[in-house]
């Protein structure tokens, strides 16, 4: 009798449940997708460390400020460190090494602990772009050969992108630019700045690279805008939807409100009862749609925004569920109840 009752039950709530399962998998692949966006704004470009410091020189005053200036003072403060300066693009790096390991892994697998002038560390890939003189590879880059010193694997982190290539920093240039350092503390770094401004007139701003939760969250959502934008919209879609559905799933049983109604039960006790039979439902339906964002996530089917699904995802995605679940079948029963407030049974469901 009690699988008759729970068989008839799931036939009634079809709706519900295909509506649940469309939500649950939706949610899912929605939140493991900003989850996993926010957690990647932690790993910052082209290898950089957590400790690292984005820096600005401005020296229009002063044009003799060199490059090699700065890098002096660099080496005062500190025994090892990566320089990058800014080359004006997005694919681009100028690159120094002061007794510090190339961050990235090789093709050759080796330790770069130096970039000489004239070479160029580039993406496996843009070997296709070079030239061989002497049995060495020569990239083509602003007007410019440089030998390719070796190669790495780029990787789309699709968050702080790393650059695709990257050529030994000239140092007779001027000091004008954008940097990023890693291996010399905050403090270390503007001692070298202040020093080099009593020497010569500079003006520069210094922003740790450490980015705080508001931006990692921004940083997040605009990585997965599209994401965003439709679930705002198929969640307002749905939710139009949903509050009738669940209206008609509550008038189906009105035989069975209007008997418990009839040997004495309360309206709190009918709003109770119906609430416990929706928790099931909803669910059975979200762990039917956790299922299937999985198998989505594992086929790779939306590879390009959506890579993987987490526990926290699901567990985020679970929690929403049910306050949106709790919620409409609350809503849905106040309104059935105020639809119909003139028979017996839904004066009982009126507060």
């Amino acid at each position: 009798m009690l699988e008759c009752d729970k068989m008839t039950l799931i036939k009634r709530s079809i709706y519900i449940i295909i509506y649940y399962i469309a939500v649950g998998t939706f949610t899912t692949l929605s939140f493991s997708a900003l989850l996993t966006s926010y957690a990647n704004t932690q790993t910052l470009q082209n290898g950089l460390s957590q400790e690292s410091i984005y820096f600005s020189i401005q020296a229009e005053n002063a044009p003799n400020v060199k490059v090699n200036q700065l890098l002096d003072e660099l080496k005062k403060q500190s025994s090892s460190f990566l320089l990058y300066k800014d080359e004006g693009n997005s694919y681009a790096k100028s690159i120094y090494l002061h007794n510090y390991i190339f961050p990235m892994m090789t093709s050759s697998e080796r330790q770069i602990t130096s970039v000489p002038p004239g070479n160029v560390i580039l993406d496996k890939s843009l070997l296709n772009n070079t030239v061989i003189q002497e049995n060495d590879f020569f990239f083509l880059y602003n007007g410019k050969y440089y030998k390719v010193k070796d190669s790495f694997i780029w990787i789309n982190k699709y968050i702080n992108i790393d650059s695709k290539f990257f050529v030994a920093l000239e140092q007779d240039q001027i000091s004008s630019g954008q940097y990023s350092v890693d291996g010399i503390n905050l403090t270390k770094l503007e001692v070298a700045l202040n020093k080099l401004n009593q020497t010569a007139s500079i003006s520069y701003s210094i922003i740790p690279a450490n980015q705080s939760y508001t931006e990692r969250i921004r940083l997040a959502l605009q990585d997965q805008a599209f994401i965003v934008i439709v679930f705002a919209v198929s969640l307002l879609l749905m939710l139009l939807s949903i509050f009738g559905t669940t209206v008609s799933w509550i008038q189906s049983r009105r035989d069975e409100l209007r008997i418990r109604h009839l040997v004495g039960a309360t309206a709190s006790d009918l709003r109770k009862w119906l609430l416990k039979d929706y928790w099931p439902l909803l669910l059975f339906s979200f762990a039917i749609g956790c299922i299937l964002a999985w198998v989505i996530a594992k086929m790779a089917i939306f590879n390009a925004i959506i890579k993987e699904v987490s526990i926290w995802g699901s567990l985020l995605s679970f929690l929403f569920c049910l306050m949106i679940g709790t919620l409409t079948a609350v809503i849905s029963i106040y309104r059935y109840g105020y639809k119909n407030r003139k028979s017996e049974l839904e004066e009982a469901l009126l507060p």
